[in-house]
């Protein structure tokens, strides 16, 4: 029974370079007009025909301008944003879904460039280093971590790191007052990218929905998350739902 609002942001005209106040043709303004309209058109199209296949209730919105600036205006007003990972095949990269992750307030979910499976949210992974972020990450998400046949809380350790404790241990114990049975998993650091060991074990595990906090300047930054979070969203088959 969600309301769920389409937004489409309109790319801006770009203007070639020139040089001697050389005056650039109306003709190639009105075309990427043209172009820009076409792409609009094209998009509420697929999501009219997506919300009616699916029975929802839905609007269509347009903006202009920087994609994270039009996003996080609409975003304030929504329990969840939802974007699309870019194309990790272009070299050209847009500014969702990084850039909207700090400034919304919102937790966002990433769907993989590849779509999304046959499973959802049916075994999670969740990325802890006991951070606000991934903290708010597992509350954000915690009914769809409910709903969840299985449930792994992973973190990451140095690999001389001699603590025998469990870091993952409250956390686990927090959820299971919710009803739900996570399983800690402590991963050592074994000079791969922490984003390559996790989104290797969540491979491993035939993981279907990754939760994390998402990072900007922490203290973390070299060890944990704050430098792979970027690395993370870029390379990721499975979708990531993210707060900050």
């Amino acid at each position: 029974k969600a309301h769920l609002t389409g937004l489409h942001v309109k790319a801006e005209i770009v203007l070639p370079v020139t040089e001697n106040d050389v005056i650039v043709p109306e003709s190639l303004i009105e075309e990427q007009e043209r172009v820009i309209e076409l792409q609009a058109s094209a998009a509420k199209t697929q999501f009219d025909a997506a919300i009616g296949a699916n029975n929802v209730e839905g609007e269509w919105r347009i903006g202009r301008g920087m994609a994270s600036e039009v996003l996080r205006h609409h975003a304030h007003a929504s329990d969840l944003v939802i974007v699309g990972q870019a194309n990790p095949a272009t070299a050209v990269s847009n500014d969702v879904p990084e850039g909207v992750l700090q400034d919304t307030g919102r937790p966002t979910l990433i769907v993989p460039y590849a779509g999304i499976g046959p499973a959802f949210a049916q075994n999670v992974m969740v990325a802890w280093d006991d951070s606000a972020p991934a903290a708010r990450a597992v509350h954000d998400a915690l009914a769809l971590i409910a709903k969840a046949k299985r449930v792994e809380v992973v973190t990451v350790r140095a690999k001389d790191d001699e603590a025998t404790d469990d870091p993952c241990a409250e956390i686990c114990a927090h959820l299971q007052r919710h009803g739900v049975n996570a399983e800690s998993v402590t991963l050592r650091k074994n000079g791969a990218k922490v984003s390559g060991m996790l989104l290797g074990h969540a491979t491993d595990i035939g993981c279907d929905l990754l939760v994390m906090g998402s990072y900007g300047h922490s203290r973390w930054r070299e060890f944990i998350f704050g430098g792979v979070t970027a690395d993370m969203l870029e390379k990721t088959t499975i979708p990531i739902f993210t707060s900050h």
